[in-house]
């Protein structure tokens, strides 16, 4: 699976990318395709076991690399996202909300996290964003299928008073529109760094584009396209290089902010980059507001251990009726945090990620930089780290924590 890809540029032998390629194809597809347990679930059937039973194989073959991940191969930011990780356990011991459902989804946490560090030994930081970049293109060839010849699984449903219905927006076969729009920007991020490292041709990068960009508009998730933009920008900013583009982005923003607010375009513009053109979706996040109001009531209550991991899968879907409706998860990833660990692990998280930033501007790592910045980004919107059973996106992000820092200055 190295499609377009110039084998002299590689730096392992293409075997050891498809066997990292096929491993990480078979976790994830079986993560989507066996069911996952409902909010609160406290109950098991065959396929949570079967899932269990295959991931636990690949865990106790893994087992000594995992436990001198665990023992031996830390680096300053992986002890923070350990130290993270034991405080969300100990929260979720004596969380009142734990159940089956929260100690499943911790489990993966540690699972992935010591995995992805034992992948990277084999792989390097380039063969894990080869590995990854192939998984995402058969996610997304996959999610295009799905969405044509069966809609119910590749389409977002929106509940109604009248039951639901299925809209244009494409989930495919990751679960959610952001989630595969997150994707979506990781893949063109990708797609940028191996294209100024020579491992593309121009003719493939220019198809890879095309189809990632199709993608990422058929998700209709305003924040990643944001993201997409502001992180170019950033990059191109840091680096002295095409300073008018970023330029020119950030005077279009201002122009058409200053002229909706002057010009009395407000409602209009507001009504048209909204879904359902009522005004209140833009304003209100698409009611996360209303979510995170009621998530801070709860903070609050517990302010130093949270809830406990993946509670809100079980707390939020009891309190329904003083949110308006159902939702799983705080839908960011700071308020995640907020209410699973207290300002202890949200503090944390703050220090980690500085860390990193700092770490990846003075080693001039420019695609850690850019990955990172789109992590901040849409987590304001999204849980995209902590949330409950952790997705691809949540790999790319121990991956950042397992580099040291490269040198792209050509990129």
């Amino acid at each position: 699976m190295l499609i377009g890809f110039k084998k002299a540029g590689l730096e392992r032998t293409p075997m050891l990318y498809f066997v990292g390629f096929c491993l990480f194809v078979f976790l994830f597809f079986t993560q989507f395709t066996l069911r996952t347990p409902t909010y609160g679930e406290r109950s098991i059937d065959v396929q949570v076991v079967a899932k269990l039973f295959f991931h636990l194989s690949i865990f106790i073959i893994f087992l000594p690399g995992i436990l001198k991940s665990i023992f031996f191969t830390h680096n300053g930011r992986t002890y923070y996202f350990s130290l993270i990780c034991y405080f969300l356990l100990l929260s979720t011991l004596i969380g009142a909300y734990s159940g089956f459902y929260s100690y499943y989804s911790f489990f993966y946490v540690f699972f992935t996290f010591h995995f992805t560090i034992v992948a990277y030994k084999f792989l390097g930081r380039d063969g894990m964003l080869i590995v990854f970049f192939n998984v995402c293109t058969v996610l997304f060839f996959l999610s295009v299928i799905f969405y044509y010849a069966n809609p119910s699984v590749a389409r977002y449903a929106y509940w109604t008073l009248d039951g639901f219905y299925f809209s244009s927006r494409m989930q495919g076969v990751v679960g959610h529109p952001n989630t595969l729009a997150f994707l979506c920007v990781t893949a063109i991020f990708l797609l940028y760094y191996f294209f100024s490292k020579e491992l593309l041709t121009k003719r493939i990068t220019f198809i890879y584009l095309v189809f990632f960009l199709c993608i990422l508009f058929l998700t209709n998730s305003k924040t990643n396209i944001f993201s997409l933009l502001f992180c170019f920008s950033l990059i191109f900013f840091i680096r002295g290089k095409t300073y008018e583009i970023s330029l020119l982005i950030f005077i279009f923003a201002f122009v058409v902010l200053v002229s909706s607010l002057v010009f009395g375009w407000v409602d209009i513009f507001l009504k048209g980059i909204s879904r359902t053109g009522n005004i209140e979706e833009i304003l209100t996040f698409t009611g996360r507001t209303y979510i995170w109001r009621f998530i801070l009531d709860l903070v609050f209550q517990q302010p130093v251990l949270g809830w406990g991991y993946a509670n809100t899968a079980a707390l939020l879907v009891d309190n329904s009726e003083n949110i308006g409706f159902t939702v799983a998860q705080a839908h960011s990833t700071y308020f995640q945090l907020l209410i699973s660990g207290g300002f202890v692990c949200f503090f944390l998280y703050l220090v980690l990620v500085f860390r990193m930033f700092f770490l990846f501007v003075s080693k001039r790592d420019y695609i850690s930089l850019m990955l990172l910045v789109h992590f901040v980004v849409v987590g304001v919107s999204e849980s995209m780290v902590f949330n409950t059973v952790p997705n691809l996106p949540f790999v790319f992000f121990i991956l950042l924590l397992v580099v040291t820092g490269y040198n792209d200055s050509n990129v």
